[in-house]
């Protein structure tokens, strides 16, 4: 027997190690004079284990499925998962589980950091239609389980129509809407009639830091408009999730505001959950320390997460550290994200996307539904492990899927090329974060 090639070692501050079987997710700590064996066995063909340490290691090893009786094995391994992974990607591919409307790239506010602005996405005064609708209807076939409506802005008000419109064409799905909050009491109504409906709205912060950063086009501050929204909604008991897009000087501020608003609306934690965000620019900067600071908190104060947690941020990593953050099974990648696959975004100049942050941007849409359906070849829909040439052979493979395609392309490379930066971040440094805060829980003796 000997050690598989898709093996993972990843550092814990105590001086222990992780190792990650790749092929199935399973996740091992180690010690030190574990890891001096098992670098000994790696450079074996065939393992002998002598000492009853070692026959120890070598029978857990074996149990966790990190040996094989040859090289020939694990390709055999690999080849039937690329192909599993493959069969399903294509599947999911041609589902329409999830659509999101942009109903128009118009917005009532200029936000300081808006990516859309950055973008230069200036479709300005076009609105999605009535027969762009009943396209996306006709394409779906009946398929869809899910619309969310967003935007530049989706709730202003000349777009009252067509969401109505769209509601009533829909029937018996589920919704969500992504909106900056502003105009949540003009359609209540409409709303608060649907069985299952969810709302993410952006508050940066107390009053005084929203209305310098939340800025409308017309000046007026919005803060106290947006806040009578909200707590309309969660009064009618519908989902809420409020986002704070985090800059590298205000996390501590958004969480001190987060447990002010937690405990001011104490009634509502069935229906109310938090995402502190970091913005793009500084994304890697900030995520550890968020990660850090927030799981460990919620975790260490309450045991286990709860269904809607303090920053559903937790649950947005990798798939193999969300199994350590949220207990959530870990699935293999076979591309970088799961909106490549089931969720699709119709904007109102007839283009679909598949990437939130790609929207608007003509070069990055993955096809047209109107007039004309088509998919483009070699679009980053297609991208996935088995494509990109550098992905075939990496021991990550499975766990990043080749990594996101918009930071490739945004970067100026080929969209063939893998993206790893994240990867590599996040198992060596953010997992390790993630891991120690669950064993202080352990420690404690709560429930996992």
């Amino acid at each position: 027997m000997k050690l598989i090639n898709s093996l993972i070692k990843v550092k814990l501050r105590t001086g222990n190690t992780l190792l990650i079987n790749a092929l199935n997710g399973l996740i091992d700590e180690i010690s030190s004079m574990e890891l001096n064996n098992i670098h000994i066995w790696e450079t074996e063909d065939s393992i002998d284990p002598k000492t009853d340490e070692e026959k120890i290691l070598y029978e857990k090893l074996l149990l966790r499925e990190y040996l094989v009786k040859d090289a020939n094995i694990e390709k055999m391994k690999r080849q039937d998962l690329v192909k599993k992974l493959h069969d399903y990607h294509e599947k999911k591919k041609k589902t329409f589980d999830t659509v999101s409307f942009i109903i128009t790239y118009d917005c009532n506010f200029a936000c300081t950091y808006c990516y859309e602005a950055e973008n230069n996405i200036l479709s300005k005064n076009k609105y999605l239609k009535k027969d762009m609708v009943d396209r996306v209807f006709t394409i779906a076939r009946g398929r869809i389980k899910h619309i969310n409506f967003f935007g530049g802005e989706p709730l202003l008000m000349p777009n009252m129509g067509i969401i109505k419109y769209i509601i009533e064409k829909f029937a018996g799905v589920s919704y969500s809407v992504i909106t900056n909050g502003y105009y949540l009491e003009e359609y209540f109504d409409i709303f608060k009639a649907l069985k299952h409906v969810s709302f993410q709205v952006t508050i940066d912060g107390p009053k005084e830091l929203h209305d310098t950063k939340r800025i409308p086009i017309n000046g007026t501050p919005t803060y106290d408009k947006i806040m009578r929204g909200i707590e309309l909604y969660l009064n009618a008991g519908m989902l809420m999730k409020i986002r704070m897009n985090v800059d590298k000087n205000d996390y501590s501020i958004y969480s001190k505001f987060r447990m002010e608003l937690l405990d001011k609306w104490q009634a509502f934690r069935d229906n109310l959950s938090f995402e502190l965000y970091p913005l793009f620019k500084h994304k890697t900067e900030l995520l550890d320390d968020i990660y850090k600071k927030d799981l460990s908190n919620e975790l260490v104060n309450n045991g286990e997460l709860r269904p809607t947690m303090i920053n559903e941020l937790l649950g947005l990593s990798l798939p193999i550290v969300n199994y350590i953050a949220t207990g959530k099974r870990f699935s293999p990648m076979y591309s970088s994200c799961d909106a490549d696959q089931s969720c699709k975004f119709f904007d109102p100049e007839g283009y679909i996307y598949s990437c939130i942050l790609a929207v608007g941007q003509k070069d990055k849409a993955i096809g047209t539904y109107y007039p004309m359906y088509q998919l483009f070849e070699n679009s980053i829909f297609d991208r996935n492990i088995s494509n990109i040439e550098k992905c075939s052979s990496c021991k990550y493979a499975f766990l990043c899927g080749g990594g996101c395609a918009l930071e490739v392309i945004n970067g100026g490379c080929n969209r063939a090329l893998p993206n790893c930066s994240f990867t590599l971040h996040a198992l060596h440094s953010t997992l390790p974060i993630v891991y120690e805060a669950r064993k202080e829980v352990m420690k404690r003796g709560d429930s996992l």
